[in-house]
């Protein structure tokens, strides 16, 4: 903070003529000490830190200490920059008026305003901020607090620069005392999950130490040499190019490693070169068409039937927290005297010991989950696991934490589509979640029931009859939590036993994602993919089949395909997953299927095929590589050592387009994309073409964007959707066109309800608005309310203007309102469509009819305390 004033105070300090050679090894000397003092520092809490720590490489602490000297540096030369623009007025300077030291203090701040800005849009974009009073305050705060520091800073330096030795002490200490609580704060506040937070404590550390070497260097200091001058010059030079010149290997080895560097490298430095996207172009073959998938064969198991299903997801919860993944030693956060109940009904259940969540945040990895999709796709693509049952003939029932009613996001409100009943707890009364499934069961009666609980009680800061102070150590919370969830789990069983619903239930066991404690230096979820954060448990309980453990590699969103095999269904054949019956009775699966995840933001990026394990970071343009059979905590990064499996990366590519977007900026790329767009036979299907698609859409050229329009207006209805899918948000001037001429041309034929059903399951982007008002106009005058809901469900996503839609609603709630025999699905879909018109506009719209239409408890969670789920506005 006060770094231009300590240079300014050596600067000033009386000297021989030959002192004024000592400013260049000054001002490189000192950033090279506190380089290495922040490193030093960086590396001993990662040494005693009780998990996370791994073996260094030489090349990776060198490249560590380079960061930090880079960054000392850059602090370095803005305080220089800011002590030159201040003795750039010294007229100004010798007056006694504020001015003197706010103009000085403001031209400093600007400086730094840019990255500032920045920093602060990054602590007011999260979670939790980002619905708080204060959260806009918190974007200009960086800022604010650095003009004040250098205001701090400048004033003291109009003051006396050298004053008694008592003085310069205490201000040494009260300096070194800040240096401590920096570390402190950073190494025990979230670290992983606010980046930018932890940028801003390292640059604040960074100068703080460079103050305190200031004080401690003898003054006045030796004239320095030319040889000496060549050195500190060569050695700053030698970071700065060890730094941003780091090979991908390195970069790899560091995202392991080092916490500070993944906090810095994805700021400072440039992606790395990848050829991948032209291997794949040049090797495909478009010309042949996809092939549907083989059937099925029957399984052996005896335990299909008209079960009743209990599924219960708990929050937060770690693989290895339980059995079959916890070592028989136990670990800090969970010991083997912890869960006796979950112990004891997994013995009878099917375990999946090697089971990935497709993210490691809740909204992305539920909807995955309950649809059967893959993260990267749209989650509010497929049928709601709520509808599916209900289609089923089985009654969807629900208990859920405040986090999904009302929700703040719209694909965690659409995870509860089609429930009939739905009891929503506090954080505070997380233990009301069992008795209140116990109630809805006790309720169903003879109805078959499907019931889905999420348990909030590990989330942090954690339950354990109560909400768990948050300043109690994670690791002590996380087993505290732990253990009353075996009560919880305990409590449903008995509970079960008691109604006599035990030998007719399906009971499924696992978790929307993990928890890192400590693990790769991460606290909390979200930022990573490592196996903390997405391996997850994951059991199934057949009434009288003894389970055992299953050791393929599997996902959770292979749930949905497994529940409706067992129920006696026939297969989904959208579904992403596969169903896991077959492994039931150790039938083998070959080859190993792939299962991909996602952290948080889809910086980071991966995929599990067997035992092989691959994590990209697309902020970098770096693989990992890990061999979980031999290296389970995900320490050795083989993908530098030893490229085997690059048909890994490549299924990456084709499961996330992004990660390849900078190599679409090659002309020559571009090329080869345009030729194998040019080959494809639009009626012949090809399996390559949804990739091609994605591709245009990540990078959308106009002459990429007009050869799908091509294909497009060639092509079938399955084509069509797929293309208008993606291409629609990407290209709309371009697609929107041929989406009309497409609307009105099936407008009152028989095919009409097929496509616009197939549309709306796709969740395509708005198009040929103005048609598809006139069209809902026409039905709400003429048609019957059977065919309203596939157009409800197509626009239900939409911004719809109230001019062009609010006729047309307002029609079909008036037929609504007198018995027009129209179903519920209907009713809710004009519910939310209504919903919609007012969160656009944020005016009132008429929502009485809907106490005519639906039981309350429906009602409760579409309008929680009249206040609308998707803008919070009150009715």
């Amino acid at each position: 903070m006060f770094v231009a004033a300590e240079f300014a105070t050596i600067a000033r300090v009386p000297a021989p003529p030959t002192a004024r050679s000592r400013t260049l090894p000054v001002s490189v000397l000192c950033p090279l000490l506190a380089a290495t003092a922040t490193f030093t520092i960086d590396r001993v809490a990662i040494a005693i830190s009780p998990r996370g720590a791994m073996p260094w490489r030489w090349i990776h602490a060198l490249t560590s200490w380079a960061g930090h000297a880079a960054l000392a540096l850059a602090v370095a030369a803005l305080a220089t920059a800011a002590l030159a623009t201040t003795l750039a007025l010294p007229a100004l300077h010798r007056q006694r008026w504020p001015g003197a030291v706010v103009l000085p203090a403001a031209a400093a701040s600007l400086l730094l305003a840019a990255p500032l800005a920045t920093v602060g849009n990054q602590l007011a974009s999260g979670a939790w901020i980002s619905r708080q009073w204060f959260g806009p305050l918190l974007a200009w705060a960086p800022l604010a607090s650095v003009f004040i520091a250098w205001l701090c800073c400048f004033t003291w330096l109009r003051s006396r620069e050298c004053g008694p030795p008592r003085r310069r002490l205490a201000v040494t200490l009260c300096v070194a005392i800040a240096a401590t609580l920096l570390v402190a704060v950073n190494h025990a506040v979230m670290p992983g999950l606010h980046p930018g937070f932890h940028q801003v404590v390292d640059a604040s550390l960074t100068a703080t130490t460079l103050v305190l070497i200031a004080r401690l260097m003898p003054r006045p200091m030796r004239p320095s040499s030319a040889r000496r001058r060549l050195a500190y010059g060569s050695a700053a030079a030698c970071a700065l190019v060890l730094w941003f010149a780091s090979t991908p290997a390195t970069r790899g080895g560091l995202l392991l490693r080092s916490d500070f560097a993944r906090r810095w490298m994805p700021s400072t430095l440039p992606q790395a070169r990848s050829t991948t996207l032209r291997e794949m172009l040049a090797d495909m073959d478009v010309r042949t068409p996809s092939s549907s998938p083989e059937p099925t064969q029957p399984s052996t198991f005896a335990g299909h039937g008209d079960w009743n299903i209990i599924l219960v997801v708990v929050d937060t919860l770690r693989a290895d927290a339980i059995p079959p993944s916890r070592p028989s030693e136990g670990l800090p956060f969970a010991q083997p005297g912890d869960t006796p109940r979950i112990d004891a009904w997994l013995q009878d259940a099917y375990r999946f010991e090697h089971a990935y969540s497709p993210a490691s945040e809740t909204k992305r990895a539920m909807p995955a989950m309950l649809r059967s999709i893959e993260s990267s796709e749209d989650p509010l693509l497929g049928v709601p696991l709520g509808e599916r049952m209900a289609g089923l003939g089985i009654s969807p029932l629900a208990v859920v934490p405040r986090y999904f009613s009302p929700a703040q996001h719209v694909q965690v409100d659409a995870l509860l589509d089609g429930f009939l009943g739905v009891r929503v707890y506090a954080d505070a009364q997380m233990h009301r979640a069992v008795p209140a499934a116990l109630q809805m069961l006790s309720a169903a009666g003879s109805r078959r029931f499907f019931v889905y609980l999420h348990l909030y009680t590990m989330h942090r800061p954690g339950f354990d009859g109560k909400v768990i102070p948050w300043e109690v150590p994670r690791i002590d919370a996380y087993r505290r939590s732990l253990q009353y969830l075996d009560q919880q789990i305990g409590a449903l069983l008995d509970g079960v036993t008691a109604l006599g619903l035990h030998e007719n239930t399906l009971f499924v066991l696992t978790s929307d994602h993990g928890e890192g404690l400590g693990d790769h230096e991460t606290v909390l979820h979200g930022p990573s993919i490592f196996d903390e954060d997405v391996r997850v448990p994951f059991a199934i309980a057949v009434p009288g089949h003894r389970g055992h453990v299953v050791r393929e590699t599997v996902g959770t969103i292979d749930l949905v395909p497994t529940l409706v095999d067992l129920l006696g269904q026939e297969p989904i054949p959208e579904a992403r997953g596969r169903s896991l019956v077959p492994l039931f009775t150790r039938e083998p699966d070959e080859p190993a299927r792939i299962y991909s995840f996602e952290n948080w933001d889809d910086t980071q990026v991966g995929l599990v095929s067997g035992r092989d394990k691959l994590i990209y970071d697309r902020r970098l343009g770096v693989a990992l590589r890990f061999e979980l059979d031999v290296d389970p905590d995900e320490y050795d990064d083989r993908h530098d050592v030893e490229a085997s499996r690059p048909e890994l990366l490549r299924h990456l590519a084709a499961l996330e387009p992004e990660i390849v977007r900078a190599e679409l900026e090659d002309d020559a790329t571009r090329g080869l994309l345009l030729a194998r767009l040019d080959g494809i036979d639009p009626r012949a299907t090809p399996a390559t073409l949804e990739f091609l698609v994605r591709l245009v859409a990540v990078d959308p050229r106009a002459e990429l964007v007009a050869r799908c329009v091509e294909i497009f207006e060639q092509a079938d209805t399955d084509v069509r959707v797929l293309i208008a899918r993606h291409q629609l948000a990407a290209a709309p001037d371009s697609m929107d066109a041929a989406m009309a001429d497409w609307l009105t041309a099936v407008v009152g034929t028989p095919a009409e309800p097929e496509i616009i059903d197939a549309l709306a399951r796709a969740n395509v982007p708005p198009f040929a608005v103005d048609t598809v008002a006139q069209r809902l106009t026409a039905l709400a005058t003429d048609g019957d309310p059977w065919s309203w809901e596939a157009w409800l469900r197509l626009i239900r996503f939409w911004p719809k203007p109230k001019d062009r839609f609010a006729e047309p609603l307002g029609r079909m709630v008036g037929r609504a309102r007198s018995g027009f025999g129209t179903s519920r699905a209907v009713l809710q879909l004009l519910h939310e469509n209504f919903a919609g018109l007012r969160c656009q506009r944020h005016s009132r719209h008429p929502a009485a009819w809907w106490h005519q239409c639906v039981d309350e408890r429906h009602q409760q969670r579409r309008m929680v305390g009249g206040r609308c789920v998707r803008c919070g506005v009150r009715s």
